[in-house]
């Protein structure tokens, strides 16, 4: 018997023809097109800190903080609450999530 993963089924009763997410650990396990559920919680400030830490030129935090205009700690406050909103650890989780939901 062939059996359709929850994460395939739609939600036909809606009337739109959408793939269910169904998270098991962190945004990882989501199905590929399926944003962390914490990603629409992000103010437009974060969204701004998370583009300018993933994107690719390497930018040291000090040059990211000084060109928008915060202190250190304001700067740190933000990247603390997007990787806590997005359940990532790292500045890499950063950037693989950046490149699957945010640009």
């Amino acid at each position: 018997m062939h059996r359709t993963p929850l994460h395939m089924l739609s939600s036909t009763w809606t009337g739109v023809s959408t793939p269910l997410c169904i998270p098991t650990k962190g945004w990882r396990s989501y199905p590929p097109k399926c944003p962390p559920p914490g990603l629409q919680q992000l103010t437009p400030t974060e969204r701004e800190v998370w583009r300018r830490i993933a994107h690719p030129n390497d930018e040291k935090y000090k040059s990211i903080y000084d060109s928008m205009g915060m202190s250190k700690r304001n700067f740190d406050k933000h990247v603390n609450s997007l990787y806590r909103k997005l359940d990532l650890h790292s500045r890499p989780g950063a950037v693989r999530s950046w490149g699957k939901f945010g640009g």
